[in-house]
């Protein structure tokens, strides 16, 4: 049934993008293959290259590039411009039109960046906390709360003198546009409004992490990864006994529904283990062992 719905909306999303570019597109003249579509794109990338270079490029031959290269200038997108060190040789160079189609592609992250950017308050905070960590039960335990955290993040988390939790978000200001863009009824905004914020609160994460290592700097401390409720075998229910120990009832702007989900929902919330002798590690396959990952599963 999940599987279903999740199509469904999928297919309205895609149908909702396809409509909106097909109502700017379908006056104009020349419209444009996926094959030539795909061409211009390897064009801007190699940035005025000659014929030889994008034939050499895609491995075909000149006299296919040069046919290739002659559509798309008689449909406008691209023009030759001569050399100036050798006169024989031209350049291909994308015109106004191409910038033009390519801006009707890109309108809807312009647009909603643009509205982001005007908006836009992320925060962060953090505190660091003795704690005791019970590497054979997996108990991580700060004054009279015990967080199960699991086998994964107690064998990362092993050696930490003290330990930080921290909430980071993208902000209630942030939440209120997404919802203003779903009243919108632009599925393709909601989409990308979507996307960035979650690399928002990444990044407000990112910048918290940046702040503690100068906090603990003159201790000579290093800090590991960060550990989040609902990852690696820590239950997200223990969100709920987690952000009590910020001894405020919304830090950063942030509550639990009782479902323990963030609000804002472009928020993370964890813990990070602090002292001489830990180490942050590169996210991959080998930080962790969850075997029922749907990236092992991929790799299978």
């Amino acid at each position: 049934m999940l599987e279903k719905n999740f199509v469904e909306v999928y297919d309205k999303f895609k149908l909702n993008f396809y409509r909106r570019i097909f109502e700017l597109v379908r006056e104009r003249e020349g419209s444009l293959s996926a094959m030539e579509a795909f061409s211009l794109e390897v064009i801007k990338m190699l940035d005025e290259p000659t014929v030889g270079q994008f034939a050499d490029f895609l491995n075909i031959s000149q006299s296919n590039a040069t046919y290739k290269v002659n559509s798309l200038i008689r449909k406008g997108y691209l023009e030759r411009q001569n050399s100036a060190v050798d006169r024989r040789e031209y350049h291909l160079v994308l015109s106004e039109k191409f910038y033009n189609y390519a801006g009707l592609l890109s309108s809807y992250e312009m647009t909603v960046m643009e509205r982001i950017k005007a908006v836009l308050r992320p925060r962060f905070c953090f505190f660091i906390t003795p704690g005791q960590l019970d590497t054979e039960q997996h108990v991580l335990t700060v004054g009279s709360v015990s967080f199960s955290v699991g086998r994964i993040i107690s064998r990362q988390l092993r050696g930490s003198q003290a330990f930080a939790f921290f909430v980071a978000t993208a902000g209630e200001e942030f939440e209120q546009l997404q919802h203003r863009l779903k009243d919108e009824d632009d599925m393709v905004k909601v989409f990308v409004a979507d996307s960035v914020g979650s690399v928002i609160a990444e990044k407000a994460a990112d910048c918290m992490e940046l702040s503690l290592q100068k906090a603990i700097d003159e201790r000579g401390w290093r800090h590991t990864n960060r550990f989040s409720p609902g990852y690696c075998g820590w239950h997200v229910s223990q969100q709920q006994m987690l952000f009590p120990l910020f001894g405020e009832e919304r830090p950063c702007g942030v509550s639990l529904t009782d479902s323990s989900l963030m609000v804002p929902i472009k928020s993370v919330s964890g813990v990070i283990g602090l002292g001489p002798s830990v180490r942050k590690l590169e996210y991959s396959c080998g930080l962790c062992d969850f075997k029922d990952c749907y990236k092992r599963r991929r790799k299978k």
